[in-house]
């Protein structure tokens, strides 16, 4: 349970400074790039809550999967995309 609420905590600081970070090269086309953000934020969170649903057993397992499984694949994406820089 300290570990889904620490999760949770540094999940809740850190999106709104990262949001921030990534907009701040696109002042111009901010307002449209924060719709698109929070629109796809939205869908992810729409979609994350109808698996754990449909994978509920009645433990936190669906949910502590579901929690490795978005870290693990934000990870693989941080990656791609510092390649792709360079």
């Amino acid at each position: 349970m300290a570990l889904q609420f620490a999760f949770f905590v540094t999940t809740a600081r850190a999106l709104p400074n990262v949001s921030a970070l990534a907009l701040a090269h696109r002042a111009r086309d901010a307002g449209s790039a924060s719709a698109l953000l929070d629109a796809l934020q939205s869908f992810a969170s729409m979609m994350t809550g109808a698996a754990i649903a449909f994978f509920n057993n009645g433990t936190l397992l669906p949910l502590a999967l579901l929690m490795t499984a978005s870290v693990t694949i934000s990870a693989i994406l941080h990656r791609w995309m510092l390649r792709s820089r360079h």
